[in-house]
Formats: structure tokens, C-alpha cells, sequence
């Protein structure tokens, strides 16, 4: 009599369970695609503006955090749409948006120097401190990798952004140190 009722109860139960396994699993590849296109985003500022815009992307934690990551790798339209956003954000999002800049600068230097400098100034691309984190070893390894990225712009019309950048990154650099010094950084 207890196995006719315990092996329906366990099917049941192994049943839920894989179905639960196949919805978590399934969440995430949903989790994966969401990350809108540059073209959704740009209807969606058309449409509703910037700020709005910024509302929708920033209430999804997964959504926003695969935004930033595709604005980092500085491709030309994500970067024009970085701007767009920017122009729009406050507090955590032009934050937040301020250390993508920063960090898109390792990735592509000359197009974030041609395109971003103008509106991010070089402050947020090249001087962020938030854009290296806490961590002192980590921080002075990003800060090395963007000085090695922007020493290869090679255009001449970007000559001067290049100087005062690298400039700024080893300001960025000393600042970080002193900081370790203090006991500020880990």
C-alpha cells in the first residue's frame, strides 16, 4: 500500500522539479536576449525620450547590466547610444554610464576619444575613479591596460586628446596609489 501511494508522490515531485530546472534554465537564455538592440533602443528614445528610455532599461537589473557590458566594448552605435542615454541620465545612471565610458576606452581609445570626449569630457573617460574600483591590484591593472590602449591612437587629429588622457591616467594612476597608502584601498 505505501509504495502505491509513495510512487505516484515522487513522480509528482520529480516532475516539478524538472520543470522547475527547465524554467530556470529557460530564464536565463530569456535573461540573455533581453538585452535590447541598438535599433530598440533608438525607437524607444524616439518614442519616449532619454530619460524614460533610462527608466525602462535601469528597472531590469539583467537588462541594464547587458546594455553596459555591449556599450564597453565601444562599437560605434553603441557608443551613439550611450550619448543619447547620457544626455538624459542623473545619479546612478549617468554614473553608471560614466564608468562604461571610462572602461570602452581599453576597448576602442581613438573612436572613444573622437566620439565620447566631446560630451563625457575627459574627466569621466580618463580621470574616473570610479570606473576602477576598490580593488588596488585590479584598479592599477585597468588603469594600465587603458594608458597601453590610448598610447596606440595613432591619428593625428587626436593628438592632443591622447596627451591629455594619458596625462590624466597617470594622475588616475598616482591618485589610486596614494589612496592604497591611506588604507582607502584593498
Amino acid at each position: 500500500m505505501r509504495n502505491k501511494v509513495l510512487v505516484p508522490v515522487i513522480v509528482s515531485l520529480m516532475s516539478s522539479i524538472l520543470m522547475c530546472a527547465r524554467g530556470a534554465r529557460d530564464d536565463r537564455v530569456v535573461q540573455v536576449m533581453a538585452t535590447p538592440t541598438t535599433a530598440e533602443i533608438r525607437r524607444l528614445i524616439q518614442a519616449k525620450g532619454a530619460k524614460e528610455t533610462l527608466a525602462d532599461l535601469t528597472a531590469d537589473t539583467g537588462r541594464w547590466d547587458g546594455v553596459l557590458d555591449r556599450m564597453a566594448n565601444g562599437e560605434q552605435e553603441w557608443l551613439e547610444i550611450m550619448i543619447e542615454l547620457y544626455k538624459g541620465s542623473d545619479g546612478g545612471a549617468a554614473l553608471d554610464l560614466g564608468i562604461v565610458a571610462a572602461e570602452a576606452l581599453a576597448a576602442e581609445p581613438e573612436r572613444v576619444l573622437e566620439v565620447l570626449e566631446p560630451v563625457f569630457g575627459f574627466e569621466i573617460l580618463c580621470l574616473n575613479e570610479s570606473s576602477v574600483g576598490v580593488d588596488f591590484q585590479a584598479a592599477v591593472q585597468k588603469i594600465k591596460t587603458r594608458r597601453l590602449a590610448v598610447s596606440g591612437v595613432r591619428d593625428l587629429k587626436l593628438s592632443k586628446q591622447r596627451a591629455r588622457c594619458l596625462t590624466m591616467l597617470e594622475s588616475l594612476e598616482q591618485e589610486i596609489r596614494s589612496a592604497k597608502a591611506r588604507g582607502d584601498m584593498e
